[in-house]
């Protein structure tokens, strides 16, 4: 099982040798690793090179690859292309999905995303976390009432008090989420394609607009734990008021962040990493569909 990931912030020149990846640097001796090692791959500088023979391995054996902006924002990344020998089958079964199944599947992700704050929010000693386990047995079918958006509203309150949570802030505290949320998003949308699904067709999300509905469909019960990795990343100074916009990211924050993927979660009762566990769910998914029970979903638990 790959379990090393790659975070690139210098001058580099990267090519396959072999069945390995090997890194160049001026001044410093090649380093080569094992392609079969690496889980992820971020490019968080406009100075590396890559050749085309590595990144057709990359894609041949679903490592995730991100690269970011000037800003160190991750900004895209590679995804594989007709990897799963069912992918026909697979996206047949997306668009012949019935509405019911769609609406069942999107409770049990809606609940377990809440059932999932409401663990971090009783590890971090807050207060509401009962509040969000009785919200989380509301929700039903479709989420027709949006208890998700009531128990963020307490959610965040709760975590990170004064915070307002917008994905286009500046501040340090919406630094640390969209970056870890944008590392989470990058490998469920490879999970996906791996899979032969179609990130682009959602069982919730359905903007014309995202090519990646089903990521933010899933990604959902992964988030709490990155929530957790940011709360763990806060600076002293940070509390004084969590909305100052000259808190950045340093190198190491966006390392540690990246290594999100690593963290341990619970699936039904097993101990892994967010990584397999993303790819666990995603393959539980197709299952649902295939099944078209809701119930053959397998989703994370907070650990």
């Amino acid at each position: 099982m790959p379990w090393r990931g790659i975070h690139l912030t210098e001058a580099a020149s990267l090519s396959r040798r072999q069945a390995g990846l090997e890194i160049k640097r001026d001044g410093e001796d090649n380093l080569r690793i094992p392609l079969e090692d690496i889980a992820w791959i971020v490019v968080d500088t406009r100075d590396v090179t890559m050749t085309s023979g590595l990144l057709s391995s990359c894609a041949e054996r679903g490592i995730i690859v991100i690269f970011t902006d000037d800003r160190h924002i991750p900004s895209g990344s590679l995804l594989p292309f007709h990897i799963n020998y069912a992918q026909a089958e697979v996206s047949h079964l997306q668009f012949a999905a019935p509405g019911v199944l769609r609406r069942r599947l999107w409770r049990k992700t809606v609940r377990a995303k809440i059932l999932n704050q409401a663990a971090v929010l009783e590890k971090a000693e807050a207060a509401n976390f009962r509040v969000l386990r009785n919200l989380a047995r509301q929700v039903q079918p479709g989420d027709p009432q949006n208890i998700e958006a009531q128990a963020a509203r307490r959610y965040w309150s709760s975590l990170f008090p004064g915070f307002r949570r917008d994905s286009d802030a500046k501040d340090r505290t919406n630094a640390l989420l969209n970056y870890g949320y944008a590392v989470m998003r990058a490998g469920v949308a490879r999970s996906l394609t791996v899979a032969g699904l179609i990130p682009a067709i959602g069982i919730h999300h359905q903007s014309q607009m995202n090519p990646f509905n089903l990521a933010d469909d899933l990604i959902e019960p992964f988030r709490p734990t990155l929530d957790w990795l940011a709360l763990e990343m806060k600076q002293p100074d940070d509390w004084g008021d969590v909305n100052d916009s000259r808190l950045g990211l340093s190198k190491e924050d966006r390392q540690r962040l990246a290594g999100v993927l690593t963290h341990q979660i619970r699936i039904e009762n097993e101990e892994t990493n967010v990584l397999n566990g993303i790819d666990r769910s995603v393959a539980s998914f197709v299952r649902s569909l295939r099944s078209r029970k809701s119930s053959d979903l397998q989703l994370p638990e907070f650990a």
